[in-house]
This record gives C-alpha cells, structure tokens and sequence, in this order.
C-alpha cells in the first residue's frame, strides 16, 4: 500500500512512511531501554534491529523524495549493448537502502547467534545462523557489482533496461506501442518481436516488471529520474519518428527529456 501510495501520492507517501519509521524507533529504543534493564541481550539485539530499520526506512525515504524533486533528468551514456544511449537512470537509493538493510540484518543474526551460543540455545543458533546466511547470499551479488540501479536506454536500434540484477533489450521493429501512465508503463511487443532478456543471476535482486502478457515489458518508474507520462511520451516519439533517432545518444535527446511533463 505503502509504495502505491509512493507512486501515485508520494507526498502523503512520505508522511505515512515516516510517521511508520517513527514509530519504529520509538519502539525499538524503548524496547532497548527495558531489555537493558531486564538483563537481556538478545531482547537488545532485535529492538535495536527494529530502531535501526526506522532509522533506515526513513533515511531512505527522505532519498527518494530528494532524487523525485530532480526530476526530470537525462545524461548520454553507453547502453548495456556498447552503443551510444540517452540514459534515463535508476536511483541508487534502490540498491543502498536494501543492502543496508540486509546488512543490519546480517550484522544482528551474527550477534543473535552469539548470544544464543553463550546460552546454549540450539535452536536460536541455527534460526540465526540461517538469517545470517540468507542475508549474505543477497549482499554478495552487491558487493562484486552484479547489482546495480541501471536505467531505461534508449539507442538508435532500440530500447534497452538494466535494473538491479536483471533487464531485457527490444529493437524498435518488434515494437507495436507503448502506453504512457504514471505506474508501470508498458511497452507492447509485436506478435513475433523478440526480446533479449539478460541477467537472474543476482538472487533475490529482479529489477524487471513481471506481466501475465509476455507480449508487455513494464517499466517501472518509482525509482527513474522521470515519471511515467514522460518516460511513455519519450519512447512513443522515438517509436513514431524513426528519422528523429540519430539525435539519441547526443544532447539533443537531453533537451526534449529534460522539458517538464505538461
């Protein structure tokens, strides 16, 4: 409810959130308080775990609502693909407040498990053990680079996403249409048109849209530098004005991205 909210009304969004995250803190460091005061490590642990993920969640909403006032925004990049691209990128803030948040979570199962190896509690160690080792296996794929915002590039062959740990590229010949709205805009794919998709290999780390039509690549723009009506109006001028595709890639591209949406 939370990130439709974030989508469709981001500022009463961001009330909510933050009204959430502070609830969280309060909570997380009462609970500290008395679990100080009832001699009670692992008590500590995981309030202190639900004060942190207050203070995370609202840090990063506070990033995201800063990366939206920035909107719109483009830059000329190297698509995936090595050829020249006008670059609609993800906020990073889709990959960090995440990772900070398995860390926490890594960084709390370990003392978790520490304390209940002092207690000699079984079932609290491998509990523990298991958080940490799942927490881990989603931090790796950041920390050797194969999790990454990415952005919509747009090229003069076609249109090409890298989001997280996953994305797919479609030429312009194998698309029918694209429909510009403010969730997840999709691009409709000829009968026939091939998609080239890349990436799964970062688990727990999708960054594509999933449809029950095969035929619709959804791009979801919470986390991209414009907002939907202008990502769908951007990819439907370039898809009926094949002559206008030269200009990808080269400023000229930035100057149409950057107008705000009317």
């Amino acid at each position: 409810m939370l990130t439709s909210l974030l989508r469709t009304r981001p500022v009463l969004g961001l009330v909510l959130g933050l009204l959430g995250s502070l609830v969280l803190v309060v909570v997380g460091v009462t609970g500290v308080l008395a679990a100080a005061g009832d001699d009670s490590p692992g008590g500590m642990v995981v309030l202190g775990l639900v004060a942190a993920v207050g203070v995370l969640t609202a840090a990063s909403l506070l990033a995201e609502h800063a990366w939206r006032s920035r909107r719109p925004y483009a830059r000329v990049a190297t698509a995936p693909s090595g050829v020249p691209a006008t670059e609609l990128p993800f906020a990073s803030v889709s990959v960090w407040a995440r990772a900070a948040l398995l860390a926490l979570l890594l960084v709390a199962a370990v003392a978790g498990a520490l304390v209940a190896l002092d207690a000699g509690s079984t079932g609290w160690l491998v509990l523990a053990v298991l958080v940490a080792a799942l927490a881990l296996t989603q931090l790796v794929p950041v920390l050797t680079g194969r999790v990454r915002p990415g952005g919509v590039f747009v090229t003069r062959e076609g249109v090409e996403l890298r989001r997280l740990g996953t994305g797919w590229r479609v030429r312009w010949d194998d698309l029918e249409g694209v429909v510009p709205r403010e969730s997840a805009v999709p691009l409709v794919v000829k009968a026939g048109g091939t998609v080239e998709r890349a990436g799964g290999r970062a688990y727990g780390w999708r960054g594509d849209v999933r449809t029950a039509d095969p035929r619709l690549l959804g791009i979801d723009p919470r986390y991209l530098s414009v907002d939907g009506a202008r990502l769908g109006a951007f990819l439907v001028l370039y898809l009926g004005h094949p002559q206008m595709r030269g200009d990808l890639g080269t400023q000229a591209s930035l100057d149409w991205a950057r107008q705000p949406t009317s």
